[in-house]
């Protein structure tokens, strides 16, 4: 029905006739009288030719103005949470792909396996990672109630920084016991604080002044929330610093990292829902 009445000028006014004329050639029946004069007084011009039609009347401004918003408003909280699962669990899968024994080694199969002990803590602290980022993620987007152009290319730069994380991963589980292990260990480190950047970047934007939030959250979970996020990047940056002294404890830090986010975030989690309750 959209397109088909013409635009006319506002001081031009079609007869009952001429409405009937109009809607039975649009696939519109007035059947009673009552509808036809009331359609004649509404002045055509304005509530009639300019407006979309429906079978049976015209269609009201503001449900009008609502459908052009849903279809303008093309992406949704849940359908970004949808696409970020995705990569989430596509990076958390490719970890263990690099997990594997050397090509060549003629040492016995269980000394093999025990001298790969980098590749297993690497696989580790990257999957907890990982992992709880997903979860925190998950709990960001549950407060969102829209999103916009901003927040979504936010969102895909630090989406950008999970799916790289196998990379420095197999990195550092190769090379961070040779000459080469600060390199190793400063890809890595540089690779989680950019991640914990976006992170703190993706929150801050959506939070502020409750730019993106549900009207009725919580500002103690809004709170609580911002508390968890900010000592990220400078804890990973700190950690990544070490890497100029000794890879080996630049590695242990982040593993130590990956636990303390978990406990945090498993006890923060618990009190959001008696906020929630």
């Amino acid at each position: 029905m959209r397109g088909f009445w013409r635009r006319r000028s506002s001081s031009e006014v079609v007869s009952p006739a001429g409405i009937v004329r109009l809607a039975a050639s649009a696939g519109i029946g007035f059947t009673t009288k009552r509808e036809i004069a009331a359609a004649t007084a509404t002045n055509v011009s304005t509530a009639v030719l300019n407006e979309p039609w429906r079978k049976g009347g015209i269609v009201d401004r503001d449900e009008d103005h609502a459908s052009h918003t849903r279809r303008e408003r093309i992406m949704t909280p849940g359908r970004l949470e949808a696409f970020a699962d995705g990569v989430f669990a596509i990076a958390a899968t490719l970890l263990v792909i690099d997990v594997g024994l050397p090509g060549g080694s003629t040492a016995a199969l269980g000394r093999q396996l025990l001298e790969i002990w980098p590749q297993y803590a690497a696989y580790t602290i990257s999957f907890v990672t990982i992992g709880i980022m997903w979860v925190n993620h998950h709990r960001l987007v549950r407060q969102l109630e829209r999103v916009d152009e901003r927040f979504l290319f936010l969102n895909l730069g630090l989406l950008a920084c999970i799916a790289f994380v196998p990379f420095p991963t197999r990195i550092l589980a190769e090379f961070v016991r040779g000459s080469d292990g600060r390199a190793a260990a400063l890809l890595y480190g540089v690779t989680l604080t950019m991640t914990a950047v976006f992170f703190s970047a993706v929150w801050l934007y959506a939070s502020r002044g409750g730019r993106l939030l549900h009207a009725d959250i919580d500002p103690k979970e809004v709170s609580g929330i911002t508390r968890s996020y900010l000592p990220g990047t400078p804890m990973y940056a700190a950690a990544t610093l070490v890497a100029f002294v000794s890879p080996q404890a630049s590695a242990l830090l982040f593993g130590l990292l990956a636990v303390f986010y978990m406990v945090s975030s498993s006890f923060f989690g618990r009190t959001a829902t008696e906020y929630d309750a």
